[in-house]
């Protein structure tokens, strides 16, 4: 029991170390996206708005786009190691609004553990009634020999009793 928890233990463990590991690998990979984001994504003119309004006077600075694009840039990068992080630990679309995908499936395991004990009954009960339907088989055919030798016994005691009345 020991050896399986010990082995059970070790690709839990593998997961995990392999989950930081990508994880280190991916916060690098997003730093030097937003280094090249940050120098690659810089506009170099932002057209003017012909009707300006208060969102186009604050988009028309270039720092607000490259900050922007930066925040967009670290929003899907998050989305993506989120859905890899949950898809690794097996939480991916565990649940959906009020609908959790374990609760069916804890359910199932207890009807099977209802169902297993009940099986276990059943079967203890067959042996049971077979016992006593064995028994009562073994005192049925005790029962019938007994009648068959208390017969015997008139049939002599008749025979007898007929001879002493026939003489």
């Amino acid at each position: 029991m020991a050896d399986a928890e010990q082995a059970g233990g070790k690709p839990a463990r593998n997961l995990e170390s392999a989950g930081r590991t990508f994880g280190f690998a991916a916060v690098v990979l997003l730093a030097v996206g937003a280094d090249v984001a940050i120098v690659e994504v810089y506009p170099g003119t932002v057209p003017a708005a012909r009707n300006t309004s208060f969102v186009d006077i604050i988009f028309a600075s270039r720092m607000v786009i490259v900050a922007m694009r930066v925040v967009l840039l670290f929003a899907a990068a998050y989305v993506a190691m989120s859905m890899v992080g949950l898809i690794a630990s097996r939480r991916w679309i565990a649940e959906l609004g009020p609908f959790k995908a374990s609760d069916p499936i804890a359910l199932i395991g207890q009807s099977a553990g209802v169902f297993e004990a009940d099986l276990a009954d059943a079967v203890e009960t067959v042996a049971a009634l077979k016992r006593r339907l064995d028994a009562s088989d073994e005192a049925l055919a005790a029962a019938r020999s007994e009648v068959a030798d208390l017969l015997d016994q008139i049939a002599t005691i008749d025979a007898q009793h007929g001879r002493a009345d026939a003489t």
